[in-house]
């Protein structure tokens, strides 16, 4: 599913067996009834769901379990990528911009490295925001 994407929108994404760990980032799925939304921050880092909830709007917001994220994107919740996730806000930490490449764990031992500004243009609903603790 993602190596199509990829491949539908001439991305320059790539996908490695190698990450670069202070570029690391993970995805987060948080949802409200109906509505849901990614977070995406250093993998260190976690995202304030206060600050989400302003962000975004919506109330209430919890973490989905594994099922509820493949429920909703259908890609597990350790392999949730940054791109590819259809109807949901993303919402990308501010402190990740400055950097030239993200990595994002896709499956075990495989990284997804694209660029900041990449992952901004091929979602059709992303912000960038101060969302993390």
């Amino acid at each position: 599913m993602l190596k199509t994407f990829l491949e539908s929108n001439d991305s320059s994404a790539e996908i490695t067996k190698h990450a670069q760990k202070d570029s690391l980032a993970k995805c987060n799925l948080f949802f409200s009834g109906n509505e849901a939304i990614v977070s995406i921050t250093h993998f260190r880092e976690t995202p304030s769901i206060e600050k989400l909830e302003d962000v975004s709007g919506l109330k209430n917001l919890k973490k989905a379990d594994s099922d509820k994220t493949e429920q909703i994107t259908g890609y597990d919740s350790d392999s949730l990528p940054p791109i590819s996730v259809y109807g949901v806000i993303v919402i990308v930490d501010k402190k990740l911009m400055n950097k030239d490449f993200l990595f994002f764990e896709i499956a075990e031992g495989k990284f997804l490295i694209i660029k900041p500004s990449e992952l901004i243009e091929l979602n059709e609903d992303s912000e960038i925001e101060e969302i993390s603790v």
